[in-house]
């Protein structure tokens, strides 16, 4: 029987299905097309399994089953994997109806504007930053951790915070 590093547990409180570690440290939340919140969290009666299977299909439970237990696999590879995953599943994500202004917006010091959910962002190689109306300026906001960060995967990152 092999150890299991990662695994796929539900978070009634958070209504949302997690990827964590041994330890049960969260990593990134489980990629699914339907969002996690159409689960009926309401139901005390349905068992957890149900839940999960009435917002994932056979395919994106065998993708995450892939990712999390490649061999070799660590935190940051997980993270990154399912965060493509995200977007590939939920293509109104990955091609937002506001286009991110990558070359128009795109900065000598390296960091890319764009917008997304009606919010103005901004990343570079490793930071996350948000505009604030009132000081006119960006402030940070989170590591994004993702090793080639693009307009799609910062906004499907984004979308998993």
């Amino acid at each position: 029987m092999s150890n299991v590093k990662f695994k796929v547990i539900s978070s009634e409180l958070d209504q949302e299905f997690q990827i964590v570690d041994a330890s049960g440290k969260f990593v990134v939340l489980a990629p699914t097309a339907k969002p996690h919140s159409a689960a009926a969290w309401h139901n005390k009666k349905k068992p957890v399994g149900e839940l999960w299977e009435s917002i994932s299909t056979a395919e994106e439970r065998k993708l995450i089953a892939d990712i999390i237990s490649a061999p070799g696999a660590t935190v940051e590879a997980i993270r990154l994997k399912a965060v493509a995953a995200q977007a590939l599943l939920t293509p109104d994500a990955s091609t937002q109806k506001e286009p991110a202004s990558m070359s128009s917006e795109q900065h000598e010091d390296n960091w890319v504007e764009f917008s997304h959910a009606g919010k103005r962002w901004s990343f570079d190689g490793a930071e996350l930053a948000l505009w604030d109306e009132e000081e006119e300026e960006f402030h940070f906001y989170a590591y994004h951790q993702l090793s080639e960060p693009t307009a799609n995967s910062v906004i499907a990152f984004i979308d998993q915070l």
